[in-house]
This record gives structure tokens, sequence and C-alpha cells, in this order.
């Protein structure tokens, strides 16, 4: 099994670290005694490989993986039937999520200026959970900018627990006035 299935879900075998282990339940079992492949198509054809310890992570690939373990049941070398473990290898880092101002007013050097704080977020993958650092702050609840400077950070995890993040910055003002000006007499 997994020794970490990564990500949103503990039981849904899709992670980002392929590190696996062995559940030993037999009394006296040695890892030594394990053979497994990685090439099988039926738990029997493939090259099997002693000592299950020293499966480099990097002999997955990303995507679907399967793993045939069988164990050594006596001092002749019989062989149990093997059993299939199958898991999804996803390392990829999701892109970057887009944030944007649904009504800027104008846009500067100094950063976005608007009179509606609403935002528009799109570019987030399929399952994924999201979370905002906002003035300081985490959150998973979208972001209600206050009046003056905002800024918040918005990340995106996959279901594997990959993340990506992005920030944006903006001046939001419900309030600004047009000017007024004071009228003197003319003397």
């Amino acid at each position: 099994s997994l020794i970490q299935d990564t990500g949103i879900s503990s039981t849904d075998k899709i992670t980002r670290d392929p590190t696996l282990t062995i559940n030993n339940s037999y009394y006296g079992f040695k890892l030594g005694n394990i053979k497994y492949s990685l090439n099988s198509t039926n738990g029997i054809d493939g090259d099997w490989i002693n000592t299950f310890n020293y499966i480099q992570s990097t002999q997955f690939k990303q995507g679907i993986n399967e793993v045939w373990v069988r164990r050594i049941i006596d001092k002749l070398g019989t062989v149990s039937d093997a059993t299939k473990f199958t898991f999804t290898l996803d390392t990829g880092v999701p892109s970057v999520p887009t944030v944007s101002i649904t009504k800027p007013i104008t846009i500067t050097n100094y950063g976005v200026f608007t009179r509606d704080g609403e935002t528009t977020i799109s570019g987030l993958e399929d399952g994924a959970t999201v979370q905002y650092i906002v003035n300081g702050n985490w959150t998973d609840q979208k972001p209600v900018p206050t009046e003056g400077y905002n800024k918040f950070y918005i990340y995106q995890t996959d279901v594997a627990g990959n993340q990506s993040g992005t920030g944006i910055s903006f001046t939001y003002a419900p309030t600004l006035k047009a000017p007024t000006t004071k009228q003197e007499p003319w003397t």
C-alpha cells in the first residue's frame, strides 16, 4: 500500500508520493521473501525482482501504475499467487489560477482600482480545493474585500496534493465620491 496517500482523500490511491509498503501479516515473514513486478500483465508473466525494499520511486510513471507482489512460501521457491496494487502518481504542479477584478475602474503601475470588489477566479482543476490568504489570514471562503488596499493569494491543491498559487492586490473604494468644491463669494 501507499505509505502516504497524499491530497484530498487518504484512500483514493491518488498521490504525489509513490513510496510503498507491504503489510506483513505472516508470522516469520521476511521482506527478502518478496518479489515484485512493475511490468506483469497478469501476475505471472513479466520481470520479477527480489527485495521489495529497493523499489525506486523513479521507476514509477506519471499516471496509473500497477505493482504485482508475491511471496516465496517455502525453501523450494514456491511462490504465492500475486496481488495487484494499483495507484495513480501525479507530481505535476497544477496551473496557476487566474484571478481578475470583474469591474476594474483603472489599472496602473500601483495596482487595480475598483468600486466593485467582485473577483472572478478561473483555471481551477476538477476536484481541487481552494484556499486563500486574505490580508495575512487563511480562509477557504472566497474573499470579500474591505475598503482600501487588499491583497490576497489563492492556492489550489489538486487531488494528489500538489499546490500552486498566485497573488493579486487591488484598492477597493466603494464610496468614491466626486470631489466637492466650496464657492466663495466674489468680493
